[in-house]
């Protein structure tokens, strides 16, 4: 847990200081008690250990498996004792998980050059998913057999509590997976938000709902699924009121087509877009949200095609058309322009040099004229 959520790592400058995990499995390992009417559950360990695939044999030195184990054993942990744990009453522990995740979110969001640790980022997204299956399986039916049944009771008593505060950090929780590429996982948030969000309809308004909107886009186009895509248009366009329909319209013209790997079309009906939408009234209507999105979407587009022209003549009329700075200030590229002027006089440096070189082997040709007339003498060689 203190890795976690704080990133504390074991520092005993011992022999098996490195092994700390393995010896922590095997500690917490409890002996199986077998049923004295039936003999069932001992046919079915004794088949399996003959089978020569247990746990034990594949769990050494596998850190896969020992991160599973612990974080299941961390979940189950707090689960049984109702959230009360050495982070404190089951609101401390809510507090704590919450606070690592926002603030994770917050240094990775920032300019700033913070380091992280990509397997403590991995660990606080599936120890959270852990946590939510089993404390939904507890609030729905009767499913956790290896609890106490006061512990079923507390779940459900709090069934709304439980889901308010899952809510209240999944939107950061899908930042860093957009972030850290755990695009399935992003998914499978976004669904949880917008499904949340449909039985609430205040949050179908707030701009989170359209930035979680951007977000799945964003997964589908990484996971290659245009199918999805195309689905969600659907979807919006069927829940959303008539005047919010047109603002999703980019998703089915430009994002499909850039799931489908047709970056020259997805790069025409990006700008078209942004041109058909540009100078906002209302900085932070969804529609400046939007175009920022579709903005970057095209700088993007254009880098992936190696259109080095294209994306400085784009740069210096999208700079015309905004006319407010704080949309040009965010909506410009992550990526230097200076970088991309260097590029793009690589570019044409290579294609003045061929030029040159061209111009060099044919510099015995003084004129057309000369240049017609050895054609011709060597047409009369051949016919002599």
């Amino acid at each position: 847990m203190g890795y976690m959520l704080a990133g504390l790592e074991q520092h005993n400058q011992t022999l098996y200081s490195k092994t700390w995990l393995e010896r922590l499995y095997y500690a917490s390992k409890h002996n199986i008690n077998y049923n004295s009417d039936t003999n069932t559950n001992k046919n079915d360990e004794l088949n399996h250990n003959n089978s020569g695939l247990t746990l034990d044999s594949v769990i050494d030195a596998h850190d896969g498996l020992l991160w599973f184990w612990a974080l299941w054993e961390c979940a189950q942990f707090c689960i049984q004792s109702k959230l009360k744990t050495p982070l404190g009453k089951a609101q401390d522990t809510f507090v704590a998980i919450e606070s690592a995740s926002k603030q994770l979110n917050l240094n990775q969001s920032s300019n700033n050059l913070i380091s992280f640790d990509l397997t403590q980022v991995t660990l606080l997204l599936h120890f959270v998913e852990y946590l939510e299956k089993l404390a939904s399986e507890g609030i729905a039916s009767d499913s956790l057999h290896s609890v106490q049944k006061n512990v079923k009771i507390f779940f459900r008593t709090n069934k709304n509590t439980c889901i308010e505060w899952f809510w209240r950090v999944r939107y950061a929780l899908i930042s860093i997976c957009l972030r850290n590429a755990h695009y399935e996982i992003c998914v499978r948030r976004c669904y949880e938000f917008i499904q949340y969000a449909q039985q609430h309809q205040q949050v179908m308004q707030t701009p989170e709902f359209d930035q979680v909107i951007i977000w799945l886009v964003e997964s589908f186009i990484k996971l290659r699924s245009c199918q999805s895509i195309i689905g969600l248009h659907e979807w919006l366009s069927k829940t959303l009121k008539q005047q919010q329909k047109s603002s999703f319209d980019w998703i089915l013209n430009a994002t499909a087509k850039e799931t489908q790997g047709r970056l020259e079309l997805a790069s025409l009906e990006y700008k078209k877009q942004v041109i058909a939408n540009s100078n906002p009234v209302d900085s932070g209507s969804s529609l400046l949200l939007f175009l920022r999105y579709q903005n970057e979407k095209l700088f993007n587009s254009y880098f992936q095609l190696h259109d080095w022209k294209g994306y400085l003549e784009w740069y210096d009329e999208f700079k015309f058309l905004a006319k407010n700075d704080e949309f040009i200030g965010s909506s410009s590229s992550s990526i230097d322009v200076n970088f991309i002027k260097c590029l793009n006089s690589f570019e044409l440096l290579n294609d003045n040099e061929l030029t040159r070189v061209h111009l060099k082997e044919c510099t015995h040709f003084k004129s057309l004229d000369e240049l017609n007339a050895s054609f011709s003498s060597d047409d009369d060689d051949s016919n002599r």
